[in-house]
This record gives C-alpha cells, sequence and structure tokens, in this order.
C-alpha cells in the first residue's frame, strides 16, 4: 500500500470581541489529540475538536453560557468567519443548576471519599468508650487473643492514640509459618521464622495509647461483662482482663480427623516446637543408622526403617516439606553421612484425594508431581491412613463419604501395615477449641 504524503495543515488564530470591547484570542498552536475546556471556564473563544484524523484539526464557535446577554464576532487569520449574532439568557435556577450544583457534588464526592478511605483502617470503626473527667476520651480497651496472621493484623489496624491494645497469647512470638519445613531440615535457623511478639507490641505502643503482651492462655469469657480469664503458662494463676472490644483470634490446630494414634504417635509441622521435634526425630535416626550400619548386614532392615519418613497430606505443607527432605538427604546426608546412608533413605507423601494439591491447578499439581517423583519421592495418592503406632503406619486406598459397606470392606481388605522411622501429619487443620 502506497502511503500519501500529507500537506501541512494550516494553523488557525481567533480572536473574540465582547461587549465590553475586551478582545481575547483563542488558541493559535495546540496539539490536534487536545480538547479544550473553555466552556466550563466561562471562554466563548473557538475550540479544538479532536477527529479521528488528528492530521486534520478545525476550529468552531463554541457560545459561552454565562447569564448575560452577550454578542461575539469571530475571525481567523486563515478564513473570514461571521458567524450570526445569538443572544442568550440564563436565569437564576439555571445558573444554580448549571454552575453550583456540579461544584456542590464535587465537594461532597471529595469528602465521602476521604471518609471511605479513613475508614479503612479499623482506627475509625472502634469508638472511644467514654469520657474522663477531664473531658478528654478515654482510650479504648481492646483485648487481642492470638499471636499469629490475623492476631497481629488487628494489632496493627487498632494500634492508634485513642485505644489501648492487649495481646493475650501463651505464645511469645509471631512465627512465619512457611519457613517450618525449611527449619526442620537445617536449611534455615528455627529463630530466622520468629518474630519476637513484645518487639511487635512494642513498634504498635508508639501508636497507640498503650500495648501490653501478657502471656496466657484465655479460658473463658464473659460476654456480658466484658471479662477475659486466662491463666500464666508458668503456674496457672488467674488473670482478669477488662475490654471494650475483644478480636479472637487464636488460629486452627492440626485435624487427625480421628484417626487412631495420630495424637499419639505423629509428628506434626504447625508450630516452632513441631519444628525443632521433627529436627530432633531426623537427626536422632540418622545418627542410630551410621552407628547400625558398621555391623553390615545384620541391622539392614532396622536401618531401613528408621530412614524411612511417611508425609501424610498432599497440601502446600506437605509437598513443601517432602522436597525439603530430598534435599537434605540429597545434600546434607550425603555429605556428612555417606552415600549409602543418604541412598537408603526413603520419603513417602500420602494423599487420600486422586490427585496432590488439590485446589490448585491441575498442570501445577502434576509438575510438582514430577518434581518430586525425580527427586525420588513416592507419592501415594488415593491412600488414607487408618491407624498410627509407634514404628508402623496402617494405609488403605481412600473411600469416599458416602462409600457403600461393601466398598468399606474391600478398602479394610487391601489394608497394609508398613514400618516407619518418623511419620509427619499434615494432613489439614481445624479450629482451636479454646
Amino acid at each position: 500500500m502506497k502511503s500519501r504524503k500529507k500537506s501541512p495543515q494550516p494553523v488557525a488564530t481567533a480572536t473574540a470581541t465582547h461587549e465590553d470591547g475586551v478582545v481575547r484570542r483563542g488558541v493559535d498552536s495546540a496539539p490536534s489529540h487536545a480538547i479544550e475546556c473553555a466552556p466550563a471556564l466561562g471562554w466563548d473563544g473557538p475550540h479544538l475538536l479532536h477527529q479521528k484524523h488528528h492530521h486534520l484539526p478545525y476550529f468552531f464557535p463554541f457560545p459561552n453560557h454565562i447569564n448575560r446577554p452577550y454578542r461575539t464576532n469571530y475571525t481567523t487569520t486563515t478564513k473570514p468567519y461571521q458567524p450570526a449574532t445569538r443572544i442568550q439568557t440564563m436565569g437564576l435556577t439555571d445558573f444554580a443548576l448549571r454552575r453550583l450544583a456540579p461544584a456542590a457534588g464535587a465537594t461532597a464526592l471529595a469528602t465521602w471519599t476521604g471518609m471511605t478511605t479513613l475508614n479503612d483502617d479499623w482506627d475509625d470503626y472502634f469508638r472511644p468508650s467514654g469520657k474522663s473527667d477531664g473531658g478528654e476520651p478515654e482510650p479504648e480497651k481492646i483485648v487481642i487473643l492470638g499471636s499469629g496472621w490475623a492476631a497481629l493484623n488487628a494489632l496493627r489496624k487498632c494500634a492508634s492514640p485513642t485505644k489501648s491494645v492487649v495481646v493475650v497469647s501463651p505464645r511469645p512470638h509471631f512465627l512465619y509459618t512457611p519457613l517450618l519445613a525449611s527449619s526442620s531440615v537445617g536449611t534455615i535457623t528455627l529463630r530466622s521464622a520468629c518474630e519476637p511478639l513484645r518487639a511487635l507490641v512494642e513498634s504498635a505502643a508508639s501508636r497507640a495509647a498503650g500495648a501490653t503482651f501478657v502471656r496466657a492462655y484465655a479460658r473463658d469469657v464473659d460476654v456480658e461483662g466484658k471479662r477475659v480469664w486466662a491463666t500464666t503458662d508458668s503456674d496457672g494463676t488467674e488473670l482478669e482482663l477488662a475490654y471494650d472490644k475483644l478480636v479472637v483470634a487464636v488460629g486452627s490446630v492440626p485435624n487427625d480427623f480421628g484417626t487412631p494414634g495420630v495424637k499419639d504417635h505423629a509428628l506434626f509441622l504447625k508450630e516452632a516446637e513441631d519444628s525443632a521435634k521433627l529436627h530432633a526425630k531426623l537427626l536422632s535416626n540418622l545418627e542410630k543408622a551410621a552407628a547400625l550400619s558398621l555391623q553390615g548386614e545384620k541391622y539392614r532392615a532396622e536401618i531401613d526403617r528408621l530412614l524411612k519418613v511417611v508425609v501424610v497430606g498432599g497440601g502446600p505443607t506437605g509437598v513443601e516439606l517432602s522436597a525439603e527432605l530430598a534435599d537434605f538427604a540429597h545434600n546434607d546426608v550425603a555429605r556428612r553421612y555417606g552415600a549409602d546412608i543418604a541412598s537408603r533413605i526413603q520419603i513417602i507423601l500420602v494423599e487420600a484425594m486422586p490427585r496432590i494439591l488439590a485446589p490448585f491447578d491441575e498442570t501445577l499439581a502434576k509438575v510438582a508431581r514430577d518434581h518430586l517423583v525425580s527427586k525420588g519421592v513416592d507419592v501415594r495418592t488415593g491412600t488414607a491412613v487408618t491407624y498410627v503406632e509407634a514404628q508402623d503406619v496402617t494405609l488403605a486406598p481412600s473411600t469416599p463419604r458416602n462409600a457403600t459397606p461393601e466398598q468399606k470392606a474391600a478398602a479394610a481388605a487391601a489394608a497394609e501395615s508398613e514400618e516407619m522411622g518418623a511419620l509427619v501429619w499434615a494432613a489439614g487443620t481445624g479450629p482451636d477449641r479454646w
């Protein structure tokens, strides 16, 4: 297609002569994509209209809507132009509707937007409960139960000069839970995943009327009297805490789904203490297996049992822990305990659903499974844990909730017991019934 060269367009200059004798010049040079909004500003000169072909700008008269009669003559340097005389009047009502109403609407909109933005913080939802004798508002007493993600977010939102906040939790730190899997195998230190709670409360105290941390267990709440009853961690001394507003953010606990033996023999990965226990268990089994390996084949079965780790739950926690264990075996164990011990480590990931990472996209779940298999992880989907003992676990094909008695009987008949050195339960969480 041939392109046609465009000829330069003349630039128009316009003047407007009013009844008061004032001569106002129009736009003598303006970009073709601009639109002059002179009518809103009270200017009655020519205007540049944005066109689809921006290389063809032109000017046209746009009379000003002011509430007085006027007569305007337009002339341009490129072509004389004399429009017909036009006289227009505007009454008081029209002036109010066209001039004052938009201004009032814009002011109201700006005020509403500002108030909505401020109300995004919880500060404006928690009103002071009363006034002291001096007439100053008394700080509103807010008690927050918990020290996790929700509790820390509430602390940040509630910290203001009109509020006094008390955080009650038996845990003296905030735990960054996604790092628990890494800390359990020594990739990072456990303290890297913990932030002292008193430091966070101290930071909030600089913005609030007061902020305090109480290390205690919340035992009961008197809703009518607005009291929280708690006991200290050391000697069980009872505490009474008054509040105006109460935030319950105690979090969740591992859900064993009623499986026998889980609470007594399984390890979890929910708290910092769980990560430390798993880390100690892994190292203990490795040291014992390394010592028994010096006896040749005599303790081969026991070594295989010690080096078998079963991870129950194919969610994000179980998948990440399995990957960390595989890296731990291939790198740290091989370097410190030898290739023979590292090659005998067996990691089994058990998931009752048809695939791992069920809440995620199927393509992503397949990539994760392929990666685990390439690392040597034995991924078993459609498999449920029915019983857990100190050194073995019973596995059976999973059945749907509406399974018939025949299906349940067939699954029970296919159940098998397998020895293991450690079992980590990461099959989900449930509410903390404090």
